[in-house]
Formats: C-alpha cells, sequence, structure tokens
C-alpha cells in the first residue's frame, strides 16, 4: 500500500517536472526568437539614424543656400 503511494506520487512528480521541461523549452524558444527581432530592432534603427543624419545634412544645405541670391 505505501509503495503503491510512493508510485503515484513519484509518477505525479515526474509528470510535473515533464511539464516544466515542456514550458522552460518553448519559453527559450520565445526568448530566442524575440532576440532575434530585438536584433533587427536594433539594425533598422542603426540604419534609420544614418539616414537621418544624412538628411539633416542636406536640410542644413538647402537653408544655407536658401537666403543666397541665385545665381545668373
Amino acid at each position: 500500500m505505501k509503495t503503491d503511494n510512493e508510485i503515484k506520487s513519484a509518477k505525479y512528480y515526474q509528470s510535473l517536472l515533464d511539464d516544466m521541461s515542456k514550458r522552460l523549452e518553448k519559453a527559450l524558444n520565445v526568448a530566442a526568437d524575440l532576440e532575434g527581432k530585438y536584433q533587427e530592432v536594433i539594425r533598422k534603427n542603426a540604419e534609420l539614424v544614418a539616414t537621418n543624419e544624412i538628411l539633416i545634412a542636406e536640410l542644413r544645405k538647402f537653408k544655407q543656400l536658401n537666403g543666397k541670391p541665385k545665381s545668373k
């Protein structure tokens, strides 16, 4: 009788561990996916910052030329 209860208890805890292992694996996969997306966002942000700097430089040139009379 005692052995049956111990076996049932062991099976119960084993099923909990198996479930937790599956959940952990899923969580790690989600974390890895999010890390990849995060790195892509960082890369895209760097590209946008570079583009923004180019546009700001062009705008500054335009503002400098805008006040000058046109050459004939």
